[in-house]
């Protein structure tokens, strides 16, 4: 996650993807996403998990949710998240 979208804006936090990260569509009946539309739930691990050969050898365990201005672009954000875990299967 970055402070803004500019090439020079500083990277605020990372949330690590790993084989067993899961990537959600939360729908506005869902608690997590709290009435809102348009919300991906992501889980994975937090920044300062030690990772060995793509392992996370400890660390905690953390969900991130994004939400996004349309349905279209949750779909592709989604999928791409969604393939970022499946290639380190």
């Amino acid at each position: 996650m970055f402070k803004g979208n500019l090439p020079q804006d500083e990277e605020i936090d990372r949330l690590y993807l790993t084989v067993f990260s899961i990537v959600t569509p939360a729908g506005p009946d869902t608690p997590e996403a709290g009435n809102r539309h348009n919300v991906i739930h992501v889980s994975g691990f937090a920044n300062g998990a030690a990772l060995e050969n793509n392992i996370v050898t400890s660390g905690q365990e953390v969900s991130w949710l994004f939400q996004v201005p349309d349905e279209e672009t949750m779909r592709a954000w989604a999928l791409r998240l969604e393939r970022e875990v499946l290639d380190q299967r």
